[in-house]
């Protein structure tokens, strides 16, 4: 922006840490996503097979639901395991390595995909297009064989008729 006139020089600046700041953001949405994308075939939050630990399983707890606890006990480690309350600054420390690695990895493939340039973008966006599309079809073919448990009412209830 300080080609055009240097009077500029600050809008450019700023748009530059402002779109720091969103991909960082976003970068670690991606790895949350990445996170539960791995670990998330068995559904480890659901209730069925999420055992409590004791300190889980107090009154004060209680009315937290098992995804919340899985997320902040097993995805970023923020809880402790038997006593369930956050760690405090001081104690041991506790270090989310499959957080970490899934945000690393995101931040490698951006700047994968721009280090290159322009030029190599074209191989991204054919990849990065079709995909949404290839997820959706295929989480709807799983959901169309969950239907019989159902009673047949498992599209109604994907579409949100039911």
């Amino acid at each position: 922006m300080r080609g055009i006139t240097p009077r500029l020089a600050g809008a450019g600046w700023a748009a530059s840490i402002a779109g720091f700041f969103v991909c960082m953001v976003y970068n670690i949405l991606i790895g949350l996503s990445l996170v539960y994308m791995v670990n998330g075939s068995g559904q480890p939050w659901a209730k069925k097979g999420y055992t409590r630990s004791y300190g889980c399983s107090t009154a004060l707890m209680s009315s937290t639901t098992t995804s919340e606890l899985y997320f902040y006990k097993d995805v970023v480690k923020l809880f402790d395991d038997e006593a369930c309350a956050a760690f405090e600054y001081g104690e041991g420390t506790v270090f989310a390595w499959g957080l970490y690695l899934a945000v690393l990895i995101t931040w490698l493939i951006c700047f994968l995909c721009i280090m290159f340039g322009v030029k190599s973008s074209s191989y991204v966006v054919m990849v990065t297009v079709p995909l949404p599309f290839i997820c959706l079809f295929a989480l709807m073919a799983y959901f169309i064989g969950l239907n019989k448990d159902v009673g047949g009412d498992g599209i109604g209830y994907y579409l949100g008729g039911k």
